[in-house]
């Protein structure tokens, strides 16, 4: 249990939960404190000096992070024992937890450096255990021609092409999301010749760990046919 007399902040632990009481004390120490009390390391890209009035019951460090710095217009993301703490801007008002990758601000450098553009958002709620299919694309038609001694028949069928993402995500006991990726990007063509379909297709295969809140980006997957340059991205966030 630690004590501050003066800025009048008293903070406790049992396990992974922690226990604390503010009165108007500078935020910078509530979070100096927090940080001696779990082991951790705090880097702050500006002062943070915002006097605070908490009271926290038994809840884990990162939802009390969450809640005292969104509260006053702050981020934070951690890697190893080192916690950083960051402003947000006014036009990324969103949860810590969405930003615990920054994926607005990695959107715009991406748009400011490349010939980027977003085709769609989509979102899809996927069962434990379930697969779930997000497709956006179109389809190309063609004619199949079937001939025989007496009659000829002809039938339309169709060619999916575009950007298709599967999920398979299994919840673990401990809150983790083990998830199985497969993204797909292709093209369909009409050959001028034999007037048949013809298809490319870039696909990959992986499984990932994630924590609730957790986004992942998956890039470069390109596709090229002759001056068309196709590139799809994913963003998950769970």
């Amino acid at each position: 249990m630690a004590e501050d007399s003066q800025d009048r902040v008293q903070l406790q632990s049992n396990l992974d939960q922690i226990t604390l009481v503010t009165r108007d004390a500078p935020l910078s120490t509530v979070l100096s404190m927090m940080a001696q009390q779990q082991g951790l390391n705090v880097v702050t890209g500006e002062e943070v000096s915002q006097r605070i009035n908490v009271t926290l019951n038994n809840v884990k460090l990162s939802d009390a992070l969450d809640a005292i710095l969104a509260v006053h217009g702050y981020t934070w993301s951690r890697q190893n024992n080192i916690v950083t703490v960051a402003s947000m801007t006014t036009d990324r008002q969103t949860a810590p937890s969405v930003q615990g990758s920054d994926l607005t601000g990695l959107i715009d450098l991406l748009k400011s450096t490349n010939d980027t553009k977003t085709l769609a958002s989509p979102k899809v709620a996927v069962l434990n255990g379930q697969q779930a299919r997000i497709s956006v694309g179109g389809t190309l038609g063609y004619l199949l021609t079937t001939a025989t001694n007496t009659i000829t028949l002809q039938n339309v069928s169709f060619l999916f092409y575009g950007v298709v993402l599967e999920v398979t995500p299994i919840i673990t006991d401990d809150g983790q999301v083990l998830m199985k990726v497969a993204p797909q990007v292709s093209m369909a063509r009409i050959n001028a010749t034999s007037k048949l379909p013809e298809g490319e297709s870039t696909e990959v295969t992986t499984t990932v760990l994630l924590s609730e809140g957790q986004a992942i980006v998956i890039g470069g997957l390109i596709v090229q046919y002759y001056a068309i340059r196709d590139v799809g991205s994913f963003i998950l966030t769970l």
